[in-house]
């Protein structure tokens, strides 16, 4: 007996219970203290040799960590301390087992552990420090480790490529880029692929059932990567006996080029994310297998340095109860700081200086500033300095208008280690000026300026005098500080683009600007892994690119808010449940902007370069995340105390989300892995195009399902029962199936009727808002968003003789385009109903949805009278 569901449901007053919503539990929980200590905690803080640690789950429930405990050092007179690990196994039925790989002479970092076929745990040993400012070079070894029943680990080597130069100034000859296990259970790597030999003998693997070393067949005519060093951790396995090289292609250009056993790896230009600046090397990596999307973190690089200096440089000086200043001194010559070439990021500025005079026998310039009206090196420029003239301290317009007097105000005698404070404003907009001398403003006016310079805005201080021999003078600065817009009295402190106290010199580190670019590099979720048939993940640089901590110093300053350090990516690891990348990172002790100890999360959808991270609390304070990875509903942490040094393992729960209605699912976050809680009605179909749309039976949702290539396309008349994740697909959120069970029925679903203004709407959950109208003439329903859902909508024939676009208009708002490649058959303006699902339109140039209604077949289509 078939059944008829008729459940109405107004919209306007559906409220969705999230009881199956992703949530965490409380507090990360101690697993236990793994056997080894960092001998200087504070050598994780160094950017140039950040420690690289492991962490996995074996398939007998146990946890290997790698703890990279010794030192990188070159001591004067002692030689050489190797950077070493150890590895400590937390034993799935209590207790701990661990061995000190480097007292066995293996003298290098641990950077990468996994498991093998075999069930034993394969360890890759091929640290290099991140700049070469030590002896840094390290032999590299992968190493077999077997936990034995009497509780001891058996170590293994199964391969190194040989030795390394003595010293850091030698060639990198063999070095291993990375390793994975793949399908097969067997163990992979690369090699160094600058080098001329390995180049031509680059991928190789350890064939745990014959337990020999094997390189892929076919090579040694075929180069492979021979334009970038690989150093670290250039090597994922993707599914389908596939793996990915990921990382440094060069500096910050970072690849995803697929590689096999059979087939060679071949480079492509579209495989490439190219940001410009703000990284170089890549320190972790994850890969989704579910969502096909590869997340690649590095080591943040300097952008600009704060400071540049003209002439010598000054010097640090004591001005009592531990304040310090800079001393500035020249005779005869020109001795400045001055900004570096970005400027800073508005046309309105604010310079500001504490000094004092100490001694002078000359005419002389202390400070300059200069402005840029559009930042660009055609825009609109001016200048105001400060300098002493015949012993008075002067204002002076450098651009003044004709006829304009270029003095802008005399602001008294020299007094002679008297302290004095200007606040200099311009705006090279409105080319307005304001000086603020000792508390009283000076001036506020207008000033000239030049059209089309070829410069942005900088900052210069100092001490200059004129030509060679002609004079001395001495300044000591308390403090400096460059501002983005208006600042004055008492303000610099919180409101500072760039600012120093005088303790350390301009040119010294932490004074540059800088960032940590991330990629994640995006493939077709329906097909087998990342890559498509053609060996490509999308195009060009086409990729999510985004600042790690989610803040942008150079473009999108926030006042009194800096990194003051480089930061890079320690842990990295991807929720099954939610597509979402956990994240931490170390940093430079001189790093300002955010405390280390956190686990952050970024959202799968990603749609600018500063998203809004998530928090997910501190698994030990004042410890460093070394290593993050999930397994089996737990989320783990590997920590070191950057005090004691001690290596810890965290742990936390996550309640994974169960079966779940087509509603629930549009209003969890994109990304979420989603089962229906029942078999879902089709209400549309597109066996050709390979998509459906199912709605719940209450008619509060319904949604778009795109089914992997493997899988079924339901049609109309079948329920589907699916598995898979949310993502959003030109304005429409959509779910990628990776599993469909379809079942006939006799069920049906009656549309909902609706007036045309209530179709679309505004944003509902992770559904975009879908515009009525388009392009050149929108508006935004007021509704709750209808997209998914099976309506019904009434009105006249609306004929778009421009685009041949039929539409139907009931006269409460933007007519509908009704989405029927055929044509209707009938005469504009007769009077129709149409059924069909609200579906959207997708404008790739004003990036933005419009609603349209797409019937199901000529039946979903009513012609109640044609005009005459």
């Amino acid at each position: 007996m078939s059944a008829t569901k008729r459940i109405v449901s107004s919209l306007s007053v559906v409220i969705f219970t999230l009881s199956t919503a992703v949530a965490l539990a409380s507090a990360w929980t101690h697993v236990g203290t793994a056997g080894f200590t960092k001998l200087s905690p504070s050598q994780l803080r160094d950017r140039r040799r950040p420690a690289i640690n492991s962490m996995i789950k074996d398939s007998a429930g146990n946890i290997w960590v790698s703890c990279s405990y010794d030192d990188s050092e070159f001591m004067p007179g002692q030689g050489f301390y190797h950077k070493g690990s150890g590895v400590t196994v937390f034993k799935a039925g209590g207790g701990t087992v661990s061995v000190d790989v480097n007292a066995l002479g293996y003298k290098s970092c641990i950077t990468k552990l996994v498991e093998g076929g075999d069930g034993a745990v394969y360890a890759l040993l091929n640290f290099s420090n991140l700049e070469w400012t030590t002896y840094a070079q390290f032999q590299d070894y992968i190493l077999r480790l077997e936990l034995k029943p009497d509780d001891t680990i058996q170590v293994t080597q199964i391969y190194t490529p040989g030795s390394q130069g003595t010293i850091w100034t030698s060639p990198v000859v063999n070095k291993i880029g990375g390793m994975a296990v793949g399908e097969d259970g067997n163990i992979y790597w690369t090699q160094n692929g600058v080098n001329s030999y390995w180049r031509y003998h680059f991928f190789w693997r350890y064939n745990v059932a014959l337990g020999q070393v094997e390189e892929a067949p076919n090579r040694g005519s075929i180069p492979e990567c021979g334009s970038e060093t690989h150093r670290l951790l250039d090597l994922e396995y993707v599914g389908n006996n596939q793996f990915a090289i990921v990382g440094p292609y060069y500096n910050d250009r970072w690849q995803c080029t697929p590689i096999s056993w059979t087939t060679p790896a071949i480079f492509d230009n579209d495989n490439l994310s190219v940001p410009t600046w703000g990284r170089k090397w890549n320190t972790a990596n994850a890969y989704d297998p579910l969502r096909k999307k590869m997340w690649v973190g590095g080591r943040g690089e300097i952008t600009y340095r704060e400071w540049k200096l003209a002439g010598t440089a000054g010097t640090i000086v004591d001005l009592g109860n531990g304040n310090k200043g800079i001393s500035m001194s020249t005779t005869g010559a020109v001795n400045e700081y001055y900004t570096d070439g970005f400027g800073v990021p508005s046309p309105r500025e604010t310079g500001a200086i504490r000094f004092r005079v100490d001694n002078y026998n000359t005419n002389f310039v202390i400070m300059w500033l200069y402005g840029n009206a559009t930042r660009t090196t055609t825009g609109n420029g001016l200048a105001v300095k400060l300098e002493v003239v015949n012993g008075r301290f002067k204002l002076v317009d450098l651009y003044p208008n004709p006829g304009s007097p270029s003095e802008l105000a005399d602001l008294g005698p020299v007094n002679l280690g008297q302290w004095n404070e200007l606040y200099l404003y311009i705006d090279a907009e409105a080319s307005q000026c304001k000086a603020t001398w000792n508390g009283t403003v000076v001036y506020n006016g207008s000033i000239g300026h030049r059209e089309g310079k070829n410069w942005l805005s900088w900052f210069e201080w100092g001490s200059r005098v004129g030509s060679a021999g002609s004079g001395t003078s001495a300044v000591t600065f308390d403090w400096v500080a460059q501002c983005v817009g208006e600042v004055g009295p008492g303000e610099v402190e919180n409101k500072y683009w760039l600012y120093l106290d005088g303790s350390i010199l301009p040119t010294a580190d932490p004074y540059f600007l800088g960032s940590n670019i991330m990629t994640r590099f995006d493939g077709n979720p329906l097909n087998p892994t990342i890559f498509n048939e053609n060996g490509k993940v999308g195009t060009y640089n086409s990729y999510p690119v985004w600042h790690a901590n989610g803040y942008d110093e150079l473009f999108s300053p926030v006042p009194g808010k800096r990194l003051h350090g480089m930061y890079w990516i320690s842990a990295l690891a991807v929720n099954p449940y939610t597509g979402e990348a956990w994240v931490a990172w170390g940093a430079e002790s001189t790093y300002e902007y955010d405390a280390i100890d956190h686990v952050r999360t970024i959202p799968v959808d990603i749609t600018n370069t500063r998203p809004v991270l998530g928090d997910e609390g501190v698994p030990e304070p004042g410890a460093q995340v070394v290593s993050l990875m999930f397994d089996d509903g737990m989320a783990y942490a590997l920590t070191c105390n950057l005090t004691t040094g001690a290596y810890n393992v965290y742990a936390k729960a996550l309640n994974a989300p169960g079966p779940m209605s087509i509603a629930a699912a549009k209003n969890m976050p994109v990304g979420i892995m989603v089962t229906t809680d029942s078999a879902k009605l089709v209400t549309l179909s597109n066996s050709d195009a390979r998509w459906f749309y199912v709605e719940d039976d209450d008619r509060a949702s319904g949604i778009k399902v795109i089914p992997q290539s493997d899988q079924p396309v339901g049609n109309v008349g079948q329920r589907a029962q699916i598995t898979g994740f949310t993502a959003v697909v030109d304005g429409e959120l959509v779910i990628y199936a990776s599993s469909v069970q379809l079942s006939e029925t006799n069920d049906k679903i009656e549309p909902l009727a609706t007036s045309a203004r209530n179709v679309g709407g505004s944003r509902l959950g992770a559904q975009p808002p879908t515009y009525a109208g388009d392009a050149s003439n929108y508006t935004l329903p007021a509704t709750l968003n209808t997209t998914g859902l099976l309506i019904r909508v009434a009105g006249r024939l609306v004929y778009d003789w421009n685009t041949f676009k039929e539409y139907i208009d009931d006269g409460s708002g933007y007519p509908i385009y009704i989405n029927w490649p055929s044509g209707l058959g009938a005469s504009e303006n007769a009077i129709l109903a149409v059924t069909g699902v609200s579906t959207v339109q997708w404008d790739s140039t004003a990036k933005k949805g419009f609603r349209s209604i797409t019937p199901r077949d000529s039946t979903d289509i009513d012609i109640f009278s044609i005009p005459q």
